[in-house]
């Protein structure tokens, strides 16, 4: 089916030559031919906007036997059902797949009433990871428009054979036994940013107040450039260098940004994020930035190689010394570009989880600290250079454990969409080219179908239990998504949140600060790629000496 907005536009174009065709034939006055015209696109607009809306959905969509929720407004289908309820955005989306009678597919309706699909079988995310994964591709206006511009067109965005090309050339620099050598690196910007927080304590209580959300992007900042770039972009000391200042202001994300991405979907990604205004040119200055910053460190690393005495840890090095690669300047700067959003900002939000959870459930903050110290002495938290090993982590159970459980429960990218780019079948349901698919690790992740009666709640115990944290199928975590198309970096980000969360409690006890009209944060899914508690929040930390 032809969409929506290139009906309206040729029914808009063919009024207006009507009404052109009547006054040269009737001899009408131009100001009645455009009156007419208007009308004609009145109409003919809300002619389309009823069958759209209301006929073709129940009547005539070959998905129109999808089960889907009830509670649709007739302009917003259920995207705002969530907010016009008083709740967070999201909470409708998580109890979908238990709430929704379905055998692996829930359609609803989006803005407008668009009709999208979220797959929550094991069998039909199965096709649209693994057995079919090409035959659904990132919506256009994700690759065309503001997205595209922030996080890079590197492998998050190719399509098809160019994926796999750079899926193929990149993979090596991924793999476990390079991630470990990066521990080092790891340990020592947390003791950075312990030391950091530290110094902000107040002489006579001790105590520092600190912002989450600030604090992780900053960390997690400083740990890609260094691990992922082999760059101190120098975050956690000078908050407001260019880089650091770059992605604060990309991802301030207001009711501005909002409308902008909403015009990209209904109108044109290339044409809104071209147009002449403020944030726009804002946006592009920033992410120029951060691609001028990339092109340098590429140029630096490659007009001075690394001795071959001396080896080379940090990702960048790692593909640039790879034989097997042939990525021009400007594909490599899109990659750092994918690289460094994409990385630090989803790690950024774990770690804002972590804290927010100890603080909620002070009982698993002691049992992480008492881990954390019998497996690390006192010195790895005052020497930012102590030997850390991936060896010293694997000993600690409950402190992996703790952070598979925070990535389940609070996927930092909640939701990632595709679109059919082919007639295709999801668990043996036709599904038409043009279909959107919502792939959502918020609701797939607590399925009671997949994980069980307790899956709504945060308990660590069950990677305990088991490896899979008892899951029935592996498709039932998918914060990380699964097949070829899985996220490249989740070996670096999974050891890197490890080693955060363990500096963090091993240093810190950490509470709420409460203060006059204080609420317990929520979950805030309009913040941008990631979601995290909501803005504003602030603790209360506490060095605790060790014997």
């Amino acid at each position: 089916m032809m969409s929506l907005k290139r009906i309206a536009l040729a029914g808009s174009v063919l009024a207006a030559l009507f009404a052109a065709l009547l006054e040269q034939r009737w001899a009408l006055s131009r100001l009645t031919s455009i009156g007419l015209a208007v009308s004609l696109i009145i109409v003919q607009t809300s002619v389309i906007w009823c069958y759209h809306a209301f006929i073709y959905p129940r009547f005539v969509s070959p998905l129109r036997d999808i089960p889907m929720p009830p509670g649709a407004s007739a302009w917003f289908g259920h995207t705002f059902m969530d907010i016009r309820k008083g709740k967070p955005q999201g909470t409708s989306l998580r109890k979908w797949p238990n709430s929704v009678p379905n055998d692996g597919i829930v359609r609803f309706l989006d803005l407008f009433r668009i009709e999208k699909l979220i797959p929550v079988s094991p069998a039909a995310l199965a096709d649209v990871l693994a057995t079919k994964c090409y035959d659904f591709e990132k919506p256009e206006h994700f690759r065309s428009g503001s997205s595209g511009l922030i996080l890079g067109h590197g492998i998050l965005f190719a399509e098809g054979d160019l994926h796999k090309r750079q899926r193929k050339q990149l993979n090596p620099a991924f793999t476990f036994r390079h991630i470990k050598d990066l521990f080092p690196t790891y340990w020592k910007v947390s003791v950075d940013m312990l030391k950091a927080i530290e110094a902000q304590k107040d002489k006579e209580t001790g105590i520092s107040i600190v912002e989450p959300n600030d604090w992780s992007s900053r960390v997690t900042l400083d740990i890609l450039g260094q691990a992922g770039l082999g760059r101190d972009f120098d975050a956690l000391a000078n908050p407001d260098n260019k880089v650091t200042k770059a992605y604060r202001d990309v991802f301030k994300q207001g009711i501005t940004d909002i409308l902008f991405q909403v015009a990209e979907v209904l109108i044109s990604p290339t044409l809104v994020v071209h147009l002449p205004f403020e944030r726009n040119r804002t946006l592009r200055k920033n992410m120029q930035t951060v691609r001028d910053v990339c092109a340098e460190i590429i140029q630096e690393k490659q007009q001075k190689p690394q001795a071959d005495d001396v080896p080379t840890t940090d990702i960048l090095s790692a593909i640039l010394s790879s034989t097997t690669v042939d990525f021009t300047q400007n594909e490599m700067v899109e990659q750092l570009v994918t690289f460094l959003v994409a990385g630090h900002e989803t790690t950024a939000a774990a770690l804002a989880w972590a804290v927010f959870i100890i603080c909620k459930h002070p009982d698993m903050q002691s049992r992480l600290r008492e881990e954390v110290w019998a497996h690390l002495p006192k010195s790895a938290w005052e020497d930012r250079d102590a030997v850390v090993a991936s060896s010293d982590f694997d000993a600690m159970p409950y402190l992996q454990a703790f952070c598979n459980e925070i990535l389940r429960f609070y996927p930092p990218v909640p939701a990632t969409m595709r679109h059919t780019a082919v007639d295709t079948t999801i668990a043996g349901h036709p599904v038409p080219k043009g279909t959107d698919l919502l792939l959502a690790p918020w609701a797939v992740n607590v399925s009671a179908a997949l994980w069980g009666p307790d899956a709504g709640e945060f308990k660590p115990e069950r990677w305990l239990e088991s490896a899979s944290g008892g899951c029935k199928s592996n498709y039932a975590n998918l914060t990380f998504l699964h097949g070829p198309r899985s996220c490249i970096g989740q070996s670096f980000a999974k050891h890197e949140f490890v080693c955060l969360v363990g500096a963090w409690v091993g240093r810190f006890e950490t509470k709420f600060n409460v203060v006059e009209g204080w609420k317990e944060p929520v979950v805030d899914m309009m913040s941008g790629i990631s979601q995290r508690p909501t803005r504003g929040w602030k603790v209360e930390v506490k060095t605790i000496e060790r014997d």
